[in-house]
């Protein structure tokens, strides 16, 4: 907008907005929707943040850190973080229902084609409350954890173990997204805020 920046007189390219720190990635903005305060939002439809293979040099273990608003109360997943290679090697950090597992899903984590599923179940709707949630999964080398505002959340694993040792490099053309996931039959797009995505 009209807002002036100390970095920038003008505007910026969609791939120049947003730079990650070692400046080797062009992570894309052009998919995403900016509030009035110039913040980027999510509608629930077809806003996400593209990441490229920037998530291809994590190792067997990574942590994912995120501040995040959902703003519904609709009882269908939300991805905060997908990644995958289409419909192969899907992976994603996700709230509310997403499989047919437990009728209690509210946070979880899912990694290569569901090889490995971990939950915390506290009902569908319990982290759409229009409230900000920080929210931390530490994946791999059999040390799986998912901290949300502060707590060591109790969790459950099925569909494979712990020791699930691939976190993303499992194929070389894995792609991730910010606020939905890389697979057409079920994207699910996030709605609300994600300002923090580590």
């Amino acid at each position: 907008g009209s807002r002036a920046t100390p970095y920038c007189t003008t505007s910026r390219s969609n791939t120049q907005c947003l730079i990650d720190l070692a400046k080797t990635k062009d992570l894309s903005l052009a998919n995403v929707s900016f509030d009035t305060t110039g913040q980027p939002t999510f509608d629930g439809s077809d806003d996400y943040i593209e990441l490229g293979d920037a998530l291809n040099s994590i190792g067997p273990a990574a942590s994912f850190e995120f501040v995040f608003k959902a703003t519904e109360t609709v009882d269908h997943y939300r991805v905060l973080l997908g990644w995958g290679h289409g419909s192969n090697n899907y992976s994603g950090i996700h709230i509310g229902t997403w499989t047919s597992s437990y009728t209690d899903e509210s946070f979880h984590a899912t990694f290569n084609s569901s090889t490995t599923h971990i939950y915390v179940r506290k009902g569908h709707g319990y982290y759409k409350d229009n409230a900000f949630h920080h929210a931390i999964v530490t994946a791999g080398e059999n040390n799986y954890a998912i901290w949300i505002d502060g707590v060591d959340e109790t969790d459950t694993v099925v569909g494979g173990t712990n020791a699930f040792q691939e976190i993303v490099g499992y194929n070389s053309n894995i792609t991730a997204q910010v606020g939905k996931r890389p697979y057409g039959g079920g994207t699910g797009w996030f709605k609300g805020y994600i300002p923090v995505m580590k």
